[in-house]
Formats: C-alpha cells, structure tokens, sequence
C-alpha cells in the first residue's frame, strides 16, 4: 500500500528514454471505482500538466515513480479522453468528510491505496481519525461519505499469514526496516508474534522472510 503523501513530490522516470517527465502533483480518483486511476504531473516549471495512468506504472518507490516510457505521460488538452476523465475524477486530499448521520468528521488529510489496482484502503482525517474503504460510502462533489456503522473488513493476507508461522521464532541475521521508515527491527531480534504483527502492518514481512 501506498499513503498519497508518499507519492506527491515523486518525479516520474520513463525506462525507455532514461529520463523524467515531470512531477506528480496530485492523485485523480475513479469515484465510481473507488480507485486511483490517475496519477496528474507537472513540469518542473509548474506549468504543462500530464496524466499518467496508474496501469502504466511499474513501480511507486521512495525516489521515483516508473513507467515504461515517459509517452504514457499525456498532456491534458492534448487527449479529450484523459481530459473528460480527469475533469469527472474525484481529487480526495482537503474533501470533506461527512458522515451517512448528516455530521461533518473532517477534511482528508492523507490516503492509502493499492498501489498496483489502485484499490482505496484507507481515509485519514485531519483531526487523526481514520476510515477503511468498507466505511466509504461513497464519493460525490467535494465529500467524501462515511458510513460509521459498517464493519471494517478484517484485512489479512494468507501469505502474510503462512510466512508470520515459517518466521515466528527465528532470528534475523540482519537489520530490517520498512519503505515507510516506521518500522525497523535490528539484526539480532527474535521474531515474536508481537513484532511479526508490528512488521505486518508496514508491509515488510517480505524483508523479513530474506533476512532470516
């Protein structure tokens, strides 16, 4: 998963040519969808904005968003289509939030997204509240609605699941940190249910796996 905070300010490389085709700016969802579907830049002089697809990114690191070649970032008056898309999209940072009881939460602070499908994973509010999609009822205008009362989906992977059984009780042979810098467990650490779950939930039970 990718928070929109962590992707904002990522300069975007074309493998093809080997160079960059601006800035990323702001993230367009698919209210529809409920999913990223593009990704909007801007030149390094703040003008000429592009699109990006999110199905044309390889890769969301911590330096570089990668696509395959910089021509799958378009101009924006130059493609009707993206054009219409991006103009009907649903920009998530500073919407309101409002509740299905008629009462307002906040504004969207952050959110998180799969950063392969584009799959809304979580609001987070400027107040420090936070919302998973099952809560998002829907997205319309400029409001984000949130249904207090549905049940939050229980978010485990059985991956995850099957390698916290292989790691619980080894020994890491080396330092693991997470890409969001949250996490970090140093070479040496005996792995505890506890640490596993901690790792789980910065996405670097992978790390782990590699480290023992």
């Amino acid at each position: 998963m990718k928070k929109s905070s962590e992707v904002l300010g990522l300069k975007v490389m074309g493998i093809k040519e080997g160079r960059e085709s601006g800035v990323v700016q702001d993230i367009m969802v698919n209210a529809g969808a409920r999913s990223v579907e593009y990704l909007i830049l801007k030149n390094s002089a703040g003008y000429e904005f592009r699109a990006v697809n999110l199905g044309d990114i390889v890769g969301i690191g911590v330096n570089y968003v990668v696509t395959g070649t910089v021509e799958n970032a378009k101009k924006l008056y130059e493609s009707a289509d993206i054009l219409r898309a991006v103009e009907k999209g649903f920009f998530m940072l500073g919407a309101t939030v409002l509740s299905s009881a008629g009462n307002i939460l906040g504004a969207v602070k952050d959110f998180s997204f799969d950063e392969k499908t584009g799959s809304l994973s979580a609001v987070y509010l400027d107040n420090g509240a936070e919302y998973g999609s099952a809560q998002v009822a829907s997205l319309a205008g400029n409001v984000v609605f949130i249904d207090e009362s549905a049940a939050e989906a229980p978010r485990v992977s059985r991956v995850n699941q099957e390698s916290k059984q292989f790691l619980l009780g080894k020994t890491l042979q080396n330092d693991v940190g997470s890409d969001d810098g949250a996490f970090f467990a140093a070479s040496g650490t005996v792995l505890t249910s506890a640490v596993l779950d901690e790792a789980e939930l910065h996405d670097a039970i992978l790390l782990m796996t590699l480290n023992v």
